[in-house]
C-alpha cells in the first residue's frame, strides 16, 4: 500500500462544519448514527484491510476505525482542513495509488455531490481490489420532497442503472434504506439545529458493492434489480441515530 499519507488524523474535533463528505459529522449530534454505518462497513473486514475513507471531512470515521484496530486506513477529501487528510477528489485517486490496491472504499454521503460521478466510480473502482468492497450511502429518491438543488437521488434501481450504463465493474451486494435523520412528528424549529438543513429531511440508500474483475450487470434484461441477489433491509430511525 501506499505509506506516504499515513498521517495521524488531527485530534480536533469539528461536528458543526459542512465540510464535503462530512454529512454524518455535521448534521448529527456527536458520534450519533456513525457506529451504526461503520458496523455495516467493517462487517467482514480484516484489521490488516486497507481501506480508503473518501470524503472523509474531519476525519471521524478514519479514527474510529483506528480505534476499533483498523490501522491501514487513508483519509481523503478535496475541501477538508483537517490535518492529515489528502486533498484528494475520487476522480483522481488512481493517478495517485495505482491499480488495486485497497480492500475497502468508504464513502458515506459523499457521491451526490461528486461532479463527474461515473468518472469518479471508475477511479474508485480502479484502486479498489478484485472482490474489494464499496460502500456508499446516497440520497434515496422521495415523491414527497422535492429533489434538492444540485443533489441527484437514487433508488435502488436508478443506481443500479447508473453503475450498468457506465460499465463500472461494482455489483450492488447489500442495500439498506434509511429514513431522513430529521423527525417528520417534530415540528422543524422546535428540533436541534444540526436535524434543520434540507438534506436531513432526504431518505437515505446505504449500499455495499462488490468488485468484479469486468462489468457485470446489476440490472436484469427487464431493467430489474435482481433481488435474490441483493440482500436488502430497512433501518429505522432509531437505528440511523444510534440511539
Amino acid at each position: 500500500m501506499v505509506k506516504q499519507f499515513r498521517d495521524k488524523v488531527s485530534e480536533s474535533e469539528n461536528h458543526n462544519s459542512d465540510v464535503s463528505g462530512d454529512y454524518w459529522v455535521s448534521r448529527t449530534k456527536p458520534e450519533a448514527g456513525s457506529d451504526v454505518v461503520l458496523d455495516m462497513f467493517l462487517k467482514g473486514l480484516s484489521r490488516n484491510a486497507a481501506i480508503l475513507d473518501l470524503g472523509a471531512g474531519t476525519g471521524l470515521y478514519t479514527r474510529k476505525m483506528r480505534e476499533r484496530g483498523y490501522f491501514d486506513v487513508t483519509p481523503a477529501d478535496p475541501f477538508s482542513k483537517a490535518k492529515g487528510v489528502l486533498k484528494l477528489g475520487a476522480e483522481k485517486l488512481v493517478d495517485v495509488f495505482g491499480d488495486n490496491n485497497f480492500d475497502a472504499v468508504f464513502c458515506n454521503v459523499v457521491f451526490p455531490w461528486m461532479s463527474k460521478p461515473a468518472e469518479s466510480l471508475h477511479s474508485v473502482s480502479q484502486v479498489l481490489e478484485k472482490g474489494g468492497k464499496f460502500f456508499v450511502t446516497v440520497f434515496r429518491e422521495n415523491d414527497e420532497i422535492e429533489k434538492p438543488n444540485g443533489w441527484q437521488p437514487y433508488t435502488l434501481n436508478s443506481f443500479a442503472k447508473f453503475l450498468d450504463d457506465n460499465d463500472i465493474p461494482l455489483k450492488i451486494e447489500e442495500a439498506y434504506r434509511a429514513p431522513a435523520i430529521s423527525d417528520p412528528d417534530e415540528p422543524q424549529k422546535k428540533q436541534p439545529h444540526f436535524y434543520r438543513h434540507e438534506c436531513d429531511r432526504t431518505p437515505l440508500l446505504i449500499m455495499s458493492c462488490k468488485k468484479t474483475a469486468t462489468p457485470e450487470k446489476n440490472l436484469d434484461k427487464n431493467g430489474k434489480l435482481n433481488i435474490s441477489e441483493v440482500k436488502i433491509s430497512s433501518l429505522s430511525r432509531e437505528q440511523v441515530m444510534g440511539m
